[in-house]
């Protein structure tokens, strides 16, 4: 098939139907039957949780049909077990500097039960360059670093293999995003059968809210999305208790793990010194240790017409030169940008073009002591800086993993639920347009060392976000160790 950008989502005529079809085969027993089931797809379940306001007894009756679709696909697995046929799983990938699930890709991939595969796919909704530009990087990524990888998407014909076309269906979809209507429509989990196990495992930390609870009611813990899934692993206990308080299941999907992805930090880790140095633009003939090497993050959410309001990069793009060649001899940047930043720029007028941001990229890369990641595990990048400047909603939480200090950049839109103002608690704060913060921020807490915020930022982790000493295990280990006991259980 080649890439559509319409009809992404259904429309109403197509969720009554969808509704009818699966109630009458429930009324049919059709979904007892495991063949007949497998003709039913998650699409009718999305119908079903779109419809349950205006259905009497909606809520109930949702619930009904969720636990008897996840105990037959549960079934299903469990049997293909029991035949001695290994259980395919598939990591739905978008980007390699959003993919949380290296570790848990390994338990699953070394345990002989499963055939494993990542499938990187492209988003719709970007233009044709920027979209074939994010696919080749995730797939070299995860094809450079050894992972079984199916190509799905030609970059020069924008055509796309379906399920059908690579003759390889799921019996299980770890999915790495909520956003599934920005993915391409042939793999969006309504074209699922219902036989798939679905399990999500998040990119980034819930910490972004709005008032009245609306933005983790709509666009997190009840989004139709997590009322599809058999898991829902989440990474906090507040992010648990907010499923438990908003969500149409009340979590009985929702497993507090962990952060699958900051399983890194929890690790010890050397690194190749040229690599590093590449990494950070460390002057020949000069030591990295003569350095200090601080991260800049801007988030993609600049103007007024996101959900969420959190960049300041409208206010500050031009001045990272100033303060780089001010710090020439000092600090080592990179600017690690949302990945979204780039079309968010152009939608709200701050540029004209990918062309022109992608020469303000160039401009940046000129500076001897600043380098550019875009789509890449930032990881590694992390865990060999000395600090952090950013408006991001995720990274004012994993960057507490690595202990070192974050400056936030604020402005008045900025809204956060229970969890984000607890991690807020741990960081230096300043406007995204205070320069002379900022400036102070670089010179007082990075080079000079006077953190003052260490102890605090210490007491928050230990309470917020230390999930092995509350689990007593990593989150990926917590994780397979779940899918193991609950679909292999009296196999």
């Amino acid at each position: 098939m080649h890439i559509n950008d319409e009809q992404i989502s259904m429309n109403q005529d197509e969720i009554v139907s969808c509704v009818t079809e699966l109630l009458d085969g429930i009324d049919n027993n059709e979904l007892s039957d495991l063949y007949e089931f497998k003709k039913y797809k998650y699409k009718h379940l999305v119908a079903l949780f779109l419809s349950k306001n205006i259905i009497s007894g909606g809520n109930e009756l949702y619930r009904y049909v969720y636990r008897m679709v996840n105990d037959l696909a549960c079934k299903t697995v469990n049997g293909k077990y029991k035949n001695n046929e290994k259980v395919k799983v598939c990591f739905l990938a978008i980007s390699a500097a959003e993919w949380p699930a290296e570790r848990l890709y390994k338990y699953l991939y070394n345990d002989e039960r499963f055939e494993v595969k990542v499938i990187p796919v492209p988003l719709i909704g970007r233009d044709s360059e920027d979209r074939k530009r994010m696919y080749n990087q995730t797939y070299l990524f995860f094809q450079n670093e050894g992972y079984q990888v199916e190509k799905i998407y030609d970059t020069d014909t924008e055509e796309v293999r379906t399920w059908d076309d690579i003759n390889w269906m799921p019996d299980i979809v770890v999915h790495v995003s909520p956003w599934y209507l920005d993915i391409v429509k042939c793999y969006q989990i309504t074209e699922l059968p219902l036989s798939v196990i679905n399990i999500y495992i998040s990119y980034g930390l819930s910490v972004a809210g709005l008032n009245n609870n609306k933005y983790e009611i709509q666009c997190q813990c009840d989004k139709e999305f997590m009322n599809l899934m058999w898991r829902v692993y989440t990474e906090t206990p507040k992010n648990y208790n907010n499923f438990v308080q908003f969500q149409t299941l009340n979590a009985c999907n929702v497993r507090y793990s962990g952060y699958c992805k900051m399983d890194y930090f929890y690790e010890e880790h050397k690194y190749d010194e040229n690599y590093i140095r590449n990494m950070w633009k460390v002057p020949i003939g000069r030591d990295e240790k003569d350095f200090k090497k601080v991260i800049i993050a801007p988030h993609y959410t600049v103007g007024n017409t996101s959900l969420l309001k959190l960049s300041t990069f409208a206010d500050n793009m031009f001045f990272w030169r100033f303060i780089a060649k001010k710090y020439s001899d000092k600090v080592l940047f990179v600017f690690k940008p949302h990945p979204n930043l780039r079309n968010n720029l152009i939608i709200n007028g701050y540029m004209e073009s990918v062309d022109e941001y992608d020469r303000y990229l160039d401009d940046l890369r000129k500076l001897n002591n600043f380098s550019v990641m875009e789509e890449a595990d930032y990881l590694t990048l992390f865990d060999t800086s000395d600090a952090m400047i950013t408006d991001s909603a995720s990274f004012i939480g994993e960057y507490i993993y690595t202990g070192k200090p974050l400056l936030h950049l604020t402005r008045p839109e900025q809204q956060y639920n229970a969890l984000g103002l607890e991690l807020q608690k741990a960081h230096y704060h300043v406007s995204g347009k205070d320069y002379i913060g900022i400036d102070e921020f670089l010179y007082d807490v990075v080079i000079s060392g006077n953190d003052t915020m260490k102890e605090k930022r210490k007491q928050v982790y230990l309470e917020e976000l230390d999930y092995v000493e509350k689990n007593g295990k990593k989150a990926a280990q917590y994780i397979y160790d779940d899918i193991i006991d609950n679909l292999f259980k009296n196999a």
